[in-house]
């Protein structure tokens, strides 16, 4: 049986409520504890464990799926599978409910997600170290039949890919999701005051 036949994370119950339990090496576990999050009054009641009263199921459940991506190493990703991971980590959370997960791709062998605004209809592409991507065309395409120069091709037109700053991401994606008084991010000069 190979590493990837075996769940990260699962769900058991003692009749009071469920826990979720992970193997994979991710922050949210405790250091040698398998139990990540307990639902409901559970026998296990430790206080370092992330926990959601009866009532809140949907929450839990959310976490649960949730967790699952985020310890699971990108390369065992679903290729249709959203991973919010990225963009969790790098915005407030009140300014998460506007993305929407696009596709996920490889650059220069990196994993990469690929996320758009609704609003703006920017979009930023996010690595699972927290780093900024871009791309530019370096060579149009060509169809084989054609003799002259047209219309590019997006997907077959070879691109180059490169990291970008912060400001340059969420220049392109048409926004800036943090208030101008943060002083952790301060507002860069495109943004219109």
């Amino acid at each position: 049986m190979s590493d990837q036949t075996i769940p990260r994370t699962w769900l058991a119950g003692d009749g009071a409520g469920v826990i979720l339990a992970c193997n994979g090496n991710c922050p949210d576990t405790p250091a040698g504890d398998l139990v990540v999050a307990e639902y409901g009054e559970t026998a296990t009641s430790r206080p370092e464990i992330r926990k959601f009263p009866l009532g809140d199921l949907a929450e839990f459940l959310a976490f649960a799926d949730t967790h699952a991506y985020n310890c699971t190493p990108p390369e065992e990703l679903d290729a249709d599978a959203p991973h919010w991971g990225p963009l969790r980590a790098c915005l407030p959370a009140d300014q998460l409910d506007g993305w929407m997960w696009m596709a996920r791709s490889t650059y220069n062998g990196v994993i990469v997600e690929h996320y758009k605004h609704h609003e703006t209809r920017g979009g930023i592409t996010l690595d699972h170290e927290g780093r900024y991507w871009s791309s530019r065309i370096i060579k149009h395409a060509c169809s084989p039949w054609c003799d002259e120069p047209h219309e590019h091709d997006m997907y077959t037109d070879v691109r180059e890919y490169f990291t970008v700053t912060e400001h340059e991401a969420f220049k392109d994606a048409g926004l800036w999701p943090w208030s101008l008084h943060d002083k952790a991010h301060p507002a860069p000069e495109w943004l219109t005051r």
